[in-house]
C-alpha cells in the first residue's frame, strides 16, 4: 500500500471530524454538527441570564414590601354638644416577606410561580353609639398569595391569584382586608 491509499492513524480519545454540508464540523460519532452544539449552548446561557433577571426583577418588586388597607363605616352625631360615635374603623398593616419563585418557559414564555408570604396587624374599632366607646378587634394575620406571572414584551401579566395559609381565617375581615392589601399594593403593581 502506498502512502496516499493508507488509512490515517486516529490518537485515541481523538474525534473524527469532516466539514458538513453549512461549513461547520461535524463530529463523525455522534452526526452533531458543532455549529449547532454552540448555538444550543448559547441560547440555554441567553435562557438563564433571561431566568435570572426575571427572578431578580420580581423579587426586587415583591418582597418586603409594605402592604395595609384601612376601612371606616364611622359616624359621628352630635346632639346637645356631646358626640356620639358609631360604626366601625378598621385597618391592616403588614409586609410581604421573601418569595419563592419557580421559572419555567411555556410556549417560548417564560412564566414565574410565585408563592409570597406575608404578614401584619389587623385592628378594628366597633363602636357602641355611645360618646366615643369602642370594642377593638385586634389580630396578627399571616398568609401566602399563589400567582403567576407571565413574562411578554417587556411586561408582566400577572394570572391566578389565590390566597393560601390564611392565619387566623378567611372567614373574619382581617383576611378580606390583607388579600385586599396585598393585591392592591404589591400584586397589581406588576401589571402597572
Amino acid at each position: 500500500m502506498d502512502d496516499a491509499t493508507k488509512p490515517e492513524a486516529v490518537e485515541p480519545g481523538r474525534q473524527e471530524r469532516e466539514a458538513g454540508a453549512d461549513g461547520s464540523l461535524v463530529d463523525e460519532r455522534q452526526g452533531v454538527s458543532l455549529g449547532q452544539e454552540d448555538a444550543r449552548r448559547n441560547e440555554e446561557e441567553r435562557l438563564k441570564a433571561k431566568v435570572a433577571k426575571l427572578r431578580s426583577n420580581l423579587q426586587g418588586k415583591l418582597n418586603n414590601k409594605p402592604i395595609d388597607d384601612e376601612e371606616s363605616m364611622r359616624k359621628d352625631k352630635t346632639t346637645l354638644g356631646v358626640t356620639n360615635v358609631s360604626g366601625s374603623e378598621r385597618w391592616f398593616n403588614g409586609e410581604t416577606k421573601q418569595s419563592e419563585i419557580a421559572i419555567e418557559q411555556q410556549d417560548g414564555v417564560l412564566v414565574a410561580n410565585v408563592k409570597l408570604p406575608f404578614e401584619g396587624n389587623y385592628d378594628a374599632k366597633n363602636f357602641k353609639g355611645v360618646l366615643a366607646e369602642y370594642n377593638s378587634d385586634a389580630k396578627t394575620y399571616s398568609g401566602v398569595a399563589v400567582f403567576q406571572v407571565r413574562m411578554t414584551g417587556g411586561r408582566f401579566d400577572v394570572q391566578n391569584v389565590d390566597f393560601q395559609a390564611m392565619s387566623p381565617g378567611t372567614g373574619h375581615d382581617a383576611g378580606r382586608m390583607a388579600s385586599e392589601a396585598v393585591k392592591a399594593d404589591v400584586v397589581d403593581s406588576l401589571s402597572r
